[in-house]
Order: structure tokens, then sequence, then C-alpha cells
């Protein structure tokens, strides 16, 4: 867990291994799961992995936002 301290010192460094770790994460949830047959077959269980997925691209993007 972070602590005070780090958070207050985060560096530039940092927003771009924060973006790099959001975009592997998004990249590893389609890979595995975006054409997975369970997926697929169940309209909620696609609908969670839309959410999903739709929530780390915005993540992505508002690092990307604050690291300028």
């Amino acid at each position: 867990m972070a602590t005070q301290e780090k958070i207050s010192s985060v560096n530039e460094w940092q927003y771009f291994e924060a973006l790099d770790r959001a975009h592997m994460v998004q990249h590893h949830l389609e890979s595995a799961l975006k054409t997975h047959p369970a997926i697929l077959r169940h309209p909620e269980l696609k609908t969670l992995y839309e959410q999903a997925s739709k929530a780390l691209e915005e993540l992505y993007s508002s690092i990307g936002q604050f690291s300028c």
C-alpha cells in the first residue's frame, strides 16, 4: 500500500509506468476474454467484459491527462 509520502512525490516516470500497466492489463483482458466462448455465450458476461474493458480504457486516458 502506498504511503502519503509516496503519493505526494509522484514523478513523470511513475505516470508513464501507470499508463503502461493500464495498457498491459487492458490488452491481457482483451486477449484472454474478448472472444472466449463462455463470454460470448452469455450476454450478461459479455456486458461485464465490455464494462471492464471500457473502465480500463478510461483509466488509461485519465492517467494520460495527469501526466501532461
